[in-house]
């Protein structure tokens, strides 16, 4: 992996990278902010055998909105908007807008397409860049329509993670998930992984987790 991302390990539930310091300052806390709100969820529907993550991206972009509102955003999710593609304006919907206030300053559109990722080295070997490629390449066609105003806009994976046996190795997982998302010249990639003890007893017992990759470009032009 390249000595310049920015990597990290909050706990056992969460790990990133992201490629540049800047979008890593703008970032790191979001993410942090994610991985707990996916803990309470997990913690509160335990009795349940539910899991937050293993439902569609609608339902998980508005995790992460609540992760962002919990760092002090905006989040707006699931709206009207005029978007711009093959030369003329249209009405469409967006995903989430995100707008941060005071030191960051910065409004971040977003774009969100789903994603299986097996946790079987033996089914993700040949096509987990395939996998991720797909969905990346079709968020970053919709992201593409979005107004000018944003600051940034952000073609974003909802990877979640199937096929886990009981054993499966998250650290081969975290490995090739972050060389997936730098052959594809993503820059970030973020995986949650719930408890062992809460995944393993829900009725959703080979979906240990979720991941997030995604691409960030600047304003398009007008």
């Amino acid at each position: 992996m390249n000595k310049s991302h920015f990597k990290f390990r909050w706990n056992k539930t969460l790990s990133f990278s992201i490629k540049n310091p800047s979008h890593a300052y703008k970032l790191k806390n979001l993410f942090r902010a994610w991985n707990e709100v996916l803990i309470e969820y997990e913690s509160a529907w335990r009795e349940y055998k539910n899991l937050p993550y293993i439902y569609n991206e609608q339902a998980e972009i508005g995790l992460l909105a609540i992760a962002a509102r919990d760092t002090k955003g905006f989040p707006f999710i699931e709206f009207s908007i005029q978007k711009h593609g093959q030369g003329k304006n249209y009405g469409g919907r967006a995903d989430l807008e995100i707008y941060w206030k005071k030191k960051l300053d910065w409004c971040l559109g977003v774009e969100a397409k789903p994603a299986n990722i097996s946790c079987s080295s033996r089914r993700r070997d040949k096509n987990l860049v395939q996998t991720i490629k797909v969905p990346l390449e079709e968020a970053q066609k919709c992201v593409n329509t979005l107004r000018s105003s944003y600051h940034d806009r952000l073609a974003l994976v909802i990877g979640k993670l199937v096929h886990a046996s009981d054993d499966f190795d998250r650290k081969q997982l975290r490995t090739d998930l972050f060389s997936a998302a730098w052959r594809l010249k993503a820059d970030f990639c973020t995986i949650h992984f719930c408890e062992d003890d809460i995944w393993k007893n829900s009725d959703y017992d080979n979906c240990p987790g979720i991941a997030l990759i995604g691409k960030i470009s600047g304003k398009r032009g007008v």
